[in-house]
């Protein structure tokens, strides 16, 4: 398991260099703009696609099928793909709250509680991401996960926005807030699907072994 993290940290340092400039692009906006967590959800969006990139990547250079003569089981390499995504996901929040934190200070409603709630709620929205497409990536291919994982980036960006005009449209430090409006159950269920999803990723690749799907 180590091994296979390894090996995906090692790609993402090699070939997702235009992923964290566009993730450095929408942090400085996020600097010079009061209503900052609009802009930082972008970033937490771009990081949840890099395991469905990183299958790309495996699928491109056969290492799917390269991967059957190696010690690993298909539990283990599904695994590697979620580990991995929500070890990219906790250091974008950590990066994040930290924006939060300097941004609520120069406008004048430094709150570290606030922040890392909001920080909390933009990671589990995250999860329900690659819960959603990893699934369709290891049983139909990564085109069609991609696919789907743009539409629910666009789909989710554009009601975060809608939700912090809706609920804090003249009050700075309530907007950078207003994403926490989502009740906690709906957090809860997001959690869950992504523990469904990872279980569900690990059947469909052994019924793909062993010639079942």
């Amino acid at each position: 398991m180590k091994g296979l993290i390894t090996k995906d940290i090692f790609m993402i340092a090699k070939y997702f260099k235009l992923y964290f400039l566009m993730d450095v692009i929408f942090i400085a906006v996020a600097f010079f703009s009061p209503d900052s967590s609009s802009f930082l959800m972008i970033p937490v969006l771009l990081s949840g696609i890099i395991p469905i990139t990183l299958l790309a990547y495996d699928e491109r250079s056969h290492w799917t099928e390269y991967s059957g003569a190696l010690p690993y089981s298909k539990a283990q390499i599904v695994s590697a793909k979620y580990l991995i995504g929500l070890l990219l996901q906790a250091v974008m929040c950590a990066v994040l709250f930290t924006v939060l934190l300097i941004t609520g200070a120069h406008y004048g409603h430094f709150d570290p509680t606030g922040s890392a709630v909001t920080v909390l709620v933009m990671f589990v929205i995250a999860l329900l991401f690659p819960a959603v497409c990893l699934p369709f990536c290891f049983a139909f291919g990564t085109e069609k996960g991609r696919i789907v994982y743009m539409l629910m980036i666009g789909a989710v960006t554009a009601a975060v926005i809608l939700l912090n005009r809706a609920n804090a449209p003249d009050d700075i430090a309530a907007q950078d807030l207003a994403v926490t409006n989502i009740p906690p159950i709906f957090l809860a269920i997001i959690t869950v699907i992504y523990a469904l999803s990872w279980l569900a990723s690990i059947a469909i690749c052994n019924k793909k072994e062993t010639g079942k799907v």
